[in-house]
């Protein structure tokens, strides 16, 4: 009986895995290549226009922007349901890649303290998704909003304890004036889902300092 139950779970967990990466698959097919199609007409239409047209070609980039950002929603949520990407080492790639990109795009020095490798493999999906999200929405606001010149960021693995910092030079702000906005909102219940605690600290002319510490 031991044996017919420990053969069904493993049975389960192979139809779940080929589940996720059937999912995966196509949302990489077939709404890749449909956002990828409407990226190229609206820039076709935009390089046809006349220069006098202005309305018309600020809505086709409109159009254009809005295909960029849900390629990238789209190309996240396919990494974060694809069982292949289950481990720390890949968490920590994808943040050093993003990390990288939106900090040249912006011309702001970015450093990454994180290991090469970590004692402990496996990483839940939820946790994954979250604490890349979570990264993801810190160096955005930062990048957009604070007015800095270096972004700084630290993984760490103590135990089963992770923590994540991100620090920016940037303006800060005062906490008791200005009403956090859905950003950090979004952030802190990502952190509740997966049994973590989040940290805003920042202060006038003084940057922001964003930590999240979970167990995994």
């Amino acid at each position: 009986i031991v044996g017919l139950i420990a053969w069904y779970r493993q049975q389960q967990r192979i139809r779940l895995e080929i589940i996720r990466r059937g999912i995966a698959r196509d949302l990489h097919d077939d709404m890749g290549s449909t956002l990828s199609s409407i990226r190229f007409f609206s820039d076709v239409a935009q390089g046809q226009l006349a220069e006098n047209q202005t309305l018309t070609k600020t809505i086709l980039e409109r159009i254009g922007q809005s295909a960029t950002a849900l390629s990238e929603a789209m190309q996240d949520i396919v990494w974060a349901i694809n069982a292949r990407h289950d481990n720390f080492d890949d968490l920590a790639a994808r943040m050093r890649e993003f990390g990288l990109k939106i900090s040249e795009a912006r011309n702001i020095h970015f450093t990454a303290d994180i290991p090469a490798s970590f004692p402990i493999r496996h990483l839940r999906p939820d946790h994954r998704r979250n604490i890349y999200l979570i990264f993801k929405e810190a160096l955005n606001n930062a990048a957009k909003y604070s007015d800095c010149s270096e972004i700084s960021v630290t993984l760490q693995l103590n135990g089963r304890k992770l923590t994540l910092e991100i620090k920016d030079n940037g303006k800060g702000f005062d906490p008791a004036t200005v009403q956090y906005g859905n950003g950090v909102a979004n952030m802190r219940q990502r952190a509740t889902d997966i049994k973590g605690k989040l940290e805003v600290q920042t202060a006038p002319e003084a940057g922001v300092r964003i930590l999240l510490e979970v167990g995994v």
